[in-house]
């Protein structure tokens, strides 16, 4: 895996971790990232990243090179705010108590798994 895509994953794990994101969203979250970053990379683009939270409620800001479409934000696995332009946002619930992600990408991508096999099956 690409050293930057390796980055983004962390900042963002860690990022969800601080804010309370639960593992089934924060792997959504990581592959929709995963998703828009991948074309960037490979082009040798830069990808800018940026969290915050108001009134408790953490959002996730994603400014890419180039625009990403209304149709294609709505082929995520976890659909952002609307728009047109390259500035992709994901607001959240109100943050919980922080649940650290596991260290390192494969057992925290088990982890998200995990979490999305679970909420899969508890809505069959």
């Amino acid at each position: 895996m690409h050293p930057q895509l390796l980055r983004i994953r962390r900042d963002l794990r860690t990022a969800c971790g601080e804010a309370g994101i639960p593992a089934g969203d924060r792997a959504r979250l990581i592959l929709a990232a995963t998703l828009l970053a991948e074309p960037a990379i490979e082009a040798d683009r830069k990808i800018l990243i940026e969290t915050s939270t108001a009134d408790r409620r953490p959002a996730v800001t994603f400014r890419l090179p180039e625009p990403v479409g209304q149709a294609r934000r709505h082929t995520l696995p976890l659909l952002p705010d609307a728009g047109d332009d390259a500035t992709v946002t994901w607001h959240f619930a109100t943050g919980r108590i922080p649940q650290p992600a596991p260290a390192g990408d494969e057992a925290a991508t088990r982890e998200e798994m995990l979490a999305l096999v679970a909420r899969a099956d508890a809505r069959r």
